[in-house]
């Protein structure tokens, strides 16, 4: 009488991955995506992009700068950096991200300088920084000025700017229940007018005021 051969449960999946391989199958991807699960894509469109949870405007251009990508980091829209670049004579000037992100805390204060800490820890650990300074800033929007957490350091960038030396400053600011994070960076050679016009921009780009929104909404508008 011949015997039943009982095979463990893991041989036999390993045996159908071995298959699936040897027949030039993918093996199939059983992963669940859980809520919390960041899903990266690019968002295409053509002249200004609204974003739809903040109601915060992102035109193809600010001040001398274009916009190149959008990107959502979120499996909701909640969470996107935009990414702008300016050029000179052809070459690559200066590039500035603006992230947007919720931030869940009755006191923006307190969370800000903890959001400002966590994002100068994570930069310290990944960078060799040199002529680091930090501060607080100021800056002016159409519904008066807001303050925010300054930080700027010089570092060789491998990536957008293939090894030059980089000055680079981040600027971090609590707006209603949003953070907003502005990242400029350009070749330390660069004259000052690339400066300028990063500040500039900073300027330029406005925030949804919603002050008036909501005072809108109250009229019935």
């Amino acid at each position: 009488m011949a015997k039943t051969i009982q095979y463990p449960l893991i041989k036999v999946l390993l045996a159908s991955f071995l298959l699936m391989t040897l027949l030039g199958c993918d093996a199939p991807d059983n992963r669940v995506n859980t809520p919390d699960e960041p899903v990266f894509r690019y968002i295409t469109i053509q002249g200004s992009y609204v974003h739809p949870d903040s109601n915060m405007l992102f035109p193809a251009t600010v001040g001398q700068f274009r916009r190149t990508r959008i990107r959502q980091l979120s499996r909701n829209s909640e969470n996107i950096t935009v990414t702008y670049q300016c050029d000179y004579l052809g070459f690559k000037d200066a590039i500035v991200s603006v992230s947007l992100y919720p931030y869940h805390s009755a006191n923006a204060c307190e969370y800000l300088n903890a959001e400002f800490d966590s994002t100068k820890t994570y930069l310290t650990d990944i960078y060799e920084m040199t002529g680091l300074e930090q501060g607080n800033i100021t800056i002016g929007q159409p519904f008066g000025p807001q303050q925010g957490k300054m930080l700027s350091f010089k570092y060789k960038d491998k990536k957008e700017f293939k090894d030059l030396n980089c000055s680079t400053s981040i600027y971090l600011f609590a707006h209603d229940k949003w953070f907003i994070k502005y990242r400029f960076t350009y070749p330390s050679k660069n004259s000052p007018k690339t400066k300028e016009k990063c500040d500039k921009f900073l300027h330029l780009l406005t925030w949804p005021d919603y002050k008036l929104s909501r005072s809108l909404s109250e009229m019935g508008y």
